[in-house]
């Protein structure tokens, strides 16, 4: 059986779970992005998940990706 081609996914986006009700928000600023460029947007007040999703930038920017970071504030004025 042969497997259907799936295209590859534009963007990597990595954020907080309670971010899922922006998802549109988030969404929109993702499509805008180039391919291959990895959105994360950080949390405003949780230092230890802020800390811990700038060790996947510095590991994403390493490997020579482009890497396009937000905060949760950010999305909160798309709206």
């Amino acid at each position: 059986m042969r497997r259907a081609h799936r295209p590859a996914k534009k963007c990597i986006q990595l954020l907080p779970a309670a971010l899922l009700p922006l998802k549109k928000e988030w969404q929109a600023i993702s499509r805008d992005l180039p391919v291959g460029t990895c959105l994360i947007i950080l949390p405003d007040h949780n230092p230890r998940i802020e800390e811990q999703m700038m060790m996947v930038v510095r590991a994403f920017e390493s490997q020579g990706r482009k890497v396009e970071i937000l905060r949760e504030a950010d999305l909160n004025a798309e709206r």
